[in-house]
């Protein structure tokens, strides 16, 4: 067998396969992605077929919705922030100190061997208390 009989065909997306709920995903654009499920396939599911099988299988309450259903959530979809944006840099120095001062705070739960939880159910609400004397 030759390297180019090997070589597997690469589909590219189509917007006819909106209808079926997915779009490319973020990462690589060659590969579908279910907008319902926000699970990635491979290439080779970039098939009508195979989109179409797994709407009906997986999400069955939603394969008689409408592209019109599909595009409102493709819209929101884009609007959601991704990760890029949560690790992108501070808007200021307040920003900056508030986000290391985070930080250092799980560190130290970390350190202590304490649940993460302890610092959403003491922690922040200590810190909330804190600042609404200071600043208010």
């Amino acid at each position: 067998m030759t390297a180019v009989a090997a070589k597997k065909k690469c589909r590219q997306y189509s917007q006819e396969y909106l209808k079926y709920g997915f779009i490319t995903a973020a990462t690589n654009d060659t590969m579908p992605l279910c907008l319902l499920c926000e699970k990635t396939f491979s290439n080779d599911a970039m098939k009508p077929a195979k989109m179409k099988d797994h709407l009906e299988r997986v999400h069955c309450d939603m394969k008689s919705k409408d592209l019109d259903y599909f595009k409102s959530l493709k819209e929101k979809f884009k609007c959601r922030p991704n990760m890029k944006s949560f690790f992108r840099a501070p808007a200021n120095a307040n920003a900056e100190r508030g986000l290391k001062a985070s930080y250092n705070i799980s560190l130290i739960i970390a350190k202590q061997g304490k649940a993460h939880t302890m610092g959403e159910n003491i922690i922040i609400p200590a810190i909330k208390e804190v600042k609404k004397e200071f600043y208010h």
